[in-house]
C-alpha cells in the first residue's frame, strides 16, 4: 500500500483563521501551531520518533483504503514499513479549511499538498484531503488522536512546487502561486479608484478608532478580499501609496496567514521599494510572528 501518512500528518496541525482571536481557543490554536511546526520539521528530517511523540498513546490512523491502525506501537511499525528510509516529504503546503476547538478536543478538516523525495529520481507530488481529531493531554500538549485521509490526484488537482519555509519574511521571495489567486491589474476609472481608496481609508480609520473590535476588522478584511479578487492587489501604480498602505494595514491586522501569503508578493513589487516600505515591513513582521 502506498504511504500517504507524511503529508497528511504535517498538515493536521495547521491552524485556521476562523478560530477566534481571543480566549481559550486562541491559546489552543497557538499550541497546535507550535506542534505543527515540530511535526513538519520531523517529517522533512525523516525523524519517526519525533512524529510518534506527537501521537497520543491510543491514537488511531486510517490510511487510504486500509484498516484502522491503533496505538503508537502499531503506528510505529506501519511507519517503518510504509515510509522506508529516504522516502520523506521534501516540500509541504498546509491548507486548513476549518478548525473547531472545544475544551480538550479539536477537530480539523483540510488538505495537504506535498512533494515526496524519491532517491535517484524526481519528487513525487501528493495531494491529500484529511479529517483529524486532536486531544490535549495532561501535560497540556496537543497530539493526534484520530486521523484519516484520502488522495485527491484523481480529480486532476496537481500540487504546486513551493519554496522551503523562509528564514525571514522580510527577505523571502514568495512563490507567484498563492492560496487566493488574484487577477492581473487592469485599468480602472478615476472614479472607481477614488471610491475604493476612500472606503479603504474609512475602514482603517474605524479599526484604529476601535482597537480590539473584531467586527470592524472582519468587515475590512471581507471588503478588501472581495475587491482584490475582482481588480487585483491595491498597487501603487493605480491607487497610490496611501491606498496601498491602507490595504496593507488591513492585511496586517487580519491575522490571516493565507491572506498575507497571497498579498506579500504583490507588496514586494511596489510598497517594499517605495516610500511605503514601512507598510510592507509591518505586514512582513506580522507574518513572521504567525509563522513562529
Amino acid at each position: 500500500m502506498r504511504s500517504r501518512f507524511f503529508p497528511a500528518l504535517a498538515v493536521l496541525l495547521s491552524t485556521a483563521a476562523a478560530v477566534a482571536a481571543e480566549g481559550p481557543e486562541a491559546s489552543a490554536t497557538a499550541a497546535v501551531r507550535s506542534a505543527r511546526d515540530r511535526l513538519a520539521s520531523a517529517q522533512i528530517a525523516g525523524d519517526q520518533n519525533a512524529i510518534l511523540d506527537l501521537c497520543a498513546e491510543d491514537a488511531v490512523i486510517v490510511p487510504p483504503g486500509g484498516e484502522p491502525i491503533t496505538g503508537r506501537d502499531a503506528i510505529s511499525d506501519w511507519l517503518r514499513t510504509s515510509n522506508p528510509a529516504g522516502s520523506r516529504p521534501a516540500r509541504l503546503v498546509f491548507e486548513t479549511q476549518s478548525l473547531f476547538v472545544k475544551g480538550e478536543i479539536a477537530v480539523e478538516v483540510g488538505q495537504a499538498r506535498a512533494e515526496l523525495a524519491s532517491p535517484g529520481g524526481p519528487p513525487t507530488p501528493l495531494f491529500d484531503a484529511y479529517l483529524a481529531v486532536w486531544s490535549r493531554g495532561p501535560d497540556g500538549g496537543w497530539r493526534i488522536s484520530r486521523v484519516m485521509w484520502s488522495p485527491r490526484e484523481a480529480k486532476g488537482q496537481a500540487p504546486p512546487t513551493p519554496a522551503p519555509p523562509p528564514p525571514s519574511a522580510a527577505n523571502y521571495v514568495f512563490p507567484e502561486a498563492s492560496a487566493l489567486p488574484l487577477p492581473d491589474p487592469r485599468s480602472l476609472s478615476d472614479g472607481y479608484v477614488r471610491g475604493l481608496a476612500d472606503h479603504l481609508r474609512s475602514l482603517v480609520r474605524r479599526i484604529d478608532e476601535r482597537p480590539g473590535d473584531a467586527d470592524s476588522a472582519a468587515k475590512a478584511v471581507q471588503y478588501l478580499v472581495k475587491q482584490i479578487r475582482d481588480v487585483g492587489w491595491i498597487d501603487i501604480g493605480r491607487f497610490g501609496v496611501a491606498a496601498a498602505c491602507d490595504a496593507a494595514a488591513i492585511v496586517e491586522k487580519s491575522g490571516d496567514r493565507r491572506l498575507m501569503e497571497t498579498t506579500l508578493p504583490w507588496m514586494q513589487k511596489g510598497l517594499k521599494t517605495s516610500e511605503g516600505s514601512a507598510c510592507y515591513d509591518r505586514v512582513a513582521a506580522a507574518y513572521e510572528k504567525l509563522r513562529n
